[in-house]
């Protein structure tokens, strides 16, 4: 490949991406087989930027820079007028796993390019490979890259300091196969390969929503993937993939469980606690069959009403959640988390819950008002009494919950945390910034929920949850860090992690919350790596003066 670029301060600009290789994978025209090819020009340099609309499938493209010693890579992303999100997916040779640089282009004319720095490596004797995007949730996506810009280094950056708390992960086994439609090994390992050489110790795996199961269970059910028709594209996506991996006899849980242990990542999975099925439009997918099949274990709300839940008062729907957990324990897991803030009501005035508590207290419990203090302690005591179960049952797994925002949500769901902390029933407690109906601050109550942990080996590792609407990604993560910091934790557990790792500037920050001192600055820095640069023209015409658009 001829080298065409431009050495300036910043470093060295390679603006004409119709050199990658293969050429066969260039085109002037848009086809379904090739990248198309556009020249643009900016204030201070012109290039050709390639592109794909979502219904293409080019195949992967490779750069050679024929340069050595180490540099720090950005990457000129390009969205296309009228599209949501854009960006590509990137490695280098020698890399395993492809790394998906996205950014949020709604309200997008096409008219700048977005640079993002990706990260520091040695480019002896490397290249680097470029693919599209394999978002496949929504049509309005493109995969566009304008250029790359290498800044050369004295020596690699110390980026292994050791941290003052760890980091967690959270993947729902769902939602990254909702939105990309994996069909190979590699595209679930680079769910965990994101983590290599980063903060994160852990993750925490989904496994099932209820007893619907994101892996090939034999116990409980599988979302249904032979649907004629889907709720969503994501939906049809997570179907066609999953035919996929049983037509090769590939267990996505297995693959994911391997490569965590390959990159030294511990691998926990949560459980959704909601014995459900799934609401409409989902009642065909993710359908239940033992929720069906055991409408005599339903909860029931004081009035008499069904409420959509099995409950687990009832030990048969105890045994089957635990049935779950011994079957996954077979894959080497390192611990279970309750994922109590995915399901609650567990509990409520089912038929052994009243006669039980008419036996002890000679009263009716739905007579009572639900701030009794005797009716919590009585339900309390069966899902207590169920953790303790699984503690007998796995007693070398940690055990982990995760909880709603403040106590006056939990002690309402009949959580009682400070027992399972005291009878050292959970090593791990998670607060997630949610409620569940009844009033608090909009954030985790951290005084709280520092007291219950206080003096004790339980660990103590919140939820920062994604970012609010009314702020910055910096702004936002800054806020809640900080918040956090004031209070002993032990580490910061992210949700929905394969969500946020795909946006470049954000995944960074996260990684930077590690250490508590300088962040501030730390994050102000991070954010000069990552800008709009404005062009003048696109396809030989002006773009900024008099754009296209203006006709449209």
């Amino acid at each position: 490949m001829k080298r065409i670029f431009l050495r300036t301060k910043e470093g060295i600009y390679f603006t004409d991406m119709g050199k990658c290789s293969p050429s066969s994978a260039i085109s002037d025209r848009r086809c379904k087989t090739c990248w198309k090819k556009i020249t643009y020009e900016t204030e201070n340099f012109k290039g050709i930027l390639l592109t794909a609309f979502y219904s293409a499938n080019p195949p992967v493209i490779t750069f050679n820079p024929e340069l050595k010693g180490a540099y720090r890579i950005f990457a000129g992303l390009y969205g296309e007028f009228g599209t949501d999100y854009a960006g590509i997916r990137i490695k280098l040779k020698s890399d395993h796993c492809f790394n998906t640089l996205l950014f949020n282009n709604r309200g997008g004319r096409g008219d700048f390019i977005y640079e993002v720095f990706w990260k520091e490596a040695n480019l002896t004797e490397q290249a680097i490979e470029i693919s599209p995007l394999n978002k496949r949730d929504t049509d309005s996506v493109n995969s566009g890259i304008a250029y790359i810009r290498l800044l050369p280094v004295d020596k690699k950056s110390c980026i292994n300091q050791k941290s003052d708390i760890y980091l967690a992960a959270f993947n729902d086994a769902f939602s990254f196969i909702y939105y990309n439609r994996p069909t190979t090994k590699k595209e679930i390992q680079e769910q965990i390969e994101i983590f290599r050489d980063t903060p994160f110790k852990k993750i925490y795996w989904g496994i099932a929503a209820g007893d619907v199961a994101t892996y090939p269970t034999k116990i409980g059910s599988q979302p249904v993937i032979d649907l004629e028709v889907y709720p969503r594209l994501g939906d049809k996506n997570y179907a066609e993939s999953h035919r996929v991996f049983r037509q090769k006899n590939m267990d996505i849980l297995k693959i994911a469980i391997e490569h965590a242990k390959k990159i030294g990542l511990e691998f926990h999975v949560y459980h959704r606690m909601g014995l459900v099925t799934g609401q409409p439009p989902w009642e065909e997918m993710m359908y239940s069959r033992f929720f069906y099949e055991n409408q005599r274990f339903l909860c029931y709300d004081r009035d008499g009403t069904k409420i959509s839940r099995l409950s687990y008062a009832y030990p048969e729907v105890q045994n089957h959640c635990i049935d779950l957990f011994r079957e996954v324990a077979s894959y080497g897991i390192d611990g279970i988390n309750f994922a109590f803030h995915r399901g609650v009501p567990l509990v409520l005035f089912e038929k052994p819950i009243i006669e039980g508590f008419k036996k002890k207290y000679g009263q009716d419990p739905r007579e009572l008002p639900d701030s009794d203090l005797r009716l919590f302690e009585f339900r309390s005591n069966i899902i207590t009494d169920y953790l303790r179960r699984v503690r007998q049952e796995f007693p070398c797994f940690e055990l982990s919950a995760t909880v709603l925002i403040n106590e006056e949500n939990n002690r309402f769901y009949n959580l009682d945390i400070k027992r399972w902390i005291d009878e050292k029933i959970i090593d791990v407690l998670i607060p997630y910034p949610q409620d569940r109906g009844l009033p608090h601050r909009g954030i985790i109550d951290m005084d709280y929920f520092s007291s219950l942990v206080k003096r004790s080996d339980c660990q103590l590792w919140p939820e920062l949850r994604a970012t609010r609407s009314w702020m910055t990604v910096e702004e936002h993560y800054l806020d809640l860090a900080e918040y956090f910091y004031r209070y002993n934790i032990d580490g910061i557990c992210f949700w929905d992690t394969d969500t946020r790792f795909v946006y470049p500037e954000e995944w960074r920050i996260i990684n930077s919350l590690c250490k508590k001192q300088g962040l501030k600055k730390r994050i102000k820095n991070i954010s000069k790596d990552y800008k709009k640069v404005t062009l003048k023209k696109l396809n030989g015409y002006s773009i900024d003066k008099y754009p296209y658009w203006w006709s449209y």
